[in-house]
C-alpha cells in the first residue's frame, strides 16, 4: 500500500511551518496537558516558546486560559478529545479496547528545524482576532470563532468585514450551546474509553450480569453499532444471521456476540454502515466485553 502523503501546514507566506526537536517534544507535551485546545492555537504557543523548560510553556497557557477564560479553552474541528495526536504524523483514533469505533484522521505534518519569521508574530494577531470575535459573539461556536480568527489573519479589514457580514446572520452561526453540548459529550467518552477493569467492579456489583441482561432497553444507535462491530469481526457470518441473534437478545451487543463466537461460519456478508453517532451506553459495554479476558 502506498504510504500516504501528509499534510504540511503553512504559514501566511506560504512557508512550511516547521518545529525543532525541542518544539516538537513540547508540543506533544502540551497537546497531552490541554486536550480540548485548538492544536493551531498550541502549535502557536511553542512556535513563540523560545525554548528551556516546558513548565514555564504550562504555566503561560495556564496563565493565558485564566485571562481569557472559557473563551479559549476550545477545541478544533479536526481536534477529537480522546485521541492521541502526535506532532508530525497521522492522528490515529484510540479507545482503550479495539480502534474499530472510530476513524482516522490526519493531523499536520511538521518536521524538525526552526520556524519562519512571519510564524512568530502569528499567536499574537490570531488572539487578538479570537479575543475581539468573542466578545462580538459571545453566543457563537469557540470552535467557529478561532478558525475565523485563524483565517483572518493580519488583516484589520477583513477582520472588521467578517463582523459586519455575520452580525445580521448570527442566528445561522454555529452556536456556542451546541458546541458546550458536543464538548461534554466528548469528555464523558473519553472518560468511558478510559474506564479500566476496577472501574467496572465499582460501578457495577456483577459487571456481566448487567450487561448481559437484555432487559435494559438500548437505542437505535446502539444497536446499529452492536452489529456494525459484530459483522465487521465475523464477516464470515451473514447479516441477516448476526441480525437475528441480536433481535432474539432484544438488540444486545454482549450476548449477541457471545453467541455469534460459536457460530460455523456460513458466507461472506454484506457491509454494515456505521452509525455517526456514538451511544455511550454501547461504548461503555463494548470496553467491558475488550477488557474481560
Amino acid at each position: 500500500m502506498a504510504p500516504q502523503n501528509r499534510k504540511r501546514p503553512r504559514d501566511d507566506d506560504g512557508q512550511e511551518n516547521i518545529l525543532s526537536d525541542e518544539a516538537e517534544a513540547a508540543f506533544r507535551t502540551v497537546r497531552e496537558i490541554f486536550p480540548s485546545k485548538s492544536w493551531r492555537y498550541l502549535r502557536n504557543k511553542v512556535v513563540n516558546w523560545p525554548g528551556g523548560r516546558v513548565e514555564e510553556l504550562v504555566d503561560q497557557l495556564l496563565v493565558s486560559e485564566t485571562y481569557y477564560g472559557d473563551n479559549e479553552s476550545v477545541i478544533t474541528l479536526d481536534d477529537t478529545v480522546g485521541d492521541d495526536v502526535t506532532a508530525g504524523g497521522s492522528k490515529e483514533e484510540k479507545e482503550t479496547a479495539d480502534n474499530s469505533i472510530v476513524s482516522a484522521d490526519d493531523v499536520p505534518y511538521s518536521a524538525a528545524g526552526q520556524a519562519s519569521s512571519s510564524t512568530l508574530t502569528a499567536g499574537g494577531y490570531i488572539e487578538r482576532n479570537y479575543a475581539m470575535l468573542c466578545s462580538v459573539f459571545p453566543d457563537v461556536s469557540p470552535v467557529f470563532l478561532q478558525e475565523q480568527a485563524w483565517n483572518i489573519g493580519n488583516d484589520a479589514e477583513k477582520l472588521e468585514a467578517f463582523i459586519s457580514n455575520s452580525l445580521g446572520r448570527k442566528s445561522n452561526l454555529p452556536s456556542r450551546k451546541e458546541y458546550e453540548k458536543e464538548h461534554a459529550k466528548q469528555i464523558e467518552e473519553k472518560q468511558v474509553r478510559d474506564m479500566k477493569v476496577t472501574d467496572f467492579v465499582s460501578q457495577y456489583t456483577d459487571p456481566h450480569k448487567h450487561f448481559m441482561d437484555t432487559t435494559i432497553k438500548v437505542s437505535d444507535i446502539y444497536k446499529g453499532h452492536a452489529l456494525f462491530y459484530i459483522t465487521e469481526h465475523f464477516p464470515r457470518i451473514g447479516v441477516s444471521e448476526v441480525q437475528q441473534v441480536l433481535e432474539q437478545h432484544n438488540g444486545h451487543f454482549l450476548p449477541t456476540i457471545k453467541q455469534v463466537e460459536k457460530m460455523l461460519p456460513s458466507r461472506k456478508g454484506k457491509k454494515v454502515v456505521k452509525p455517526k453517532e456514538m451511544d455511550l451506553q454501547f461504548l461503555k459495554e463494548y470496553i467491558y466485553f475488550k477488557l474481560k479476558p
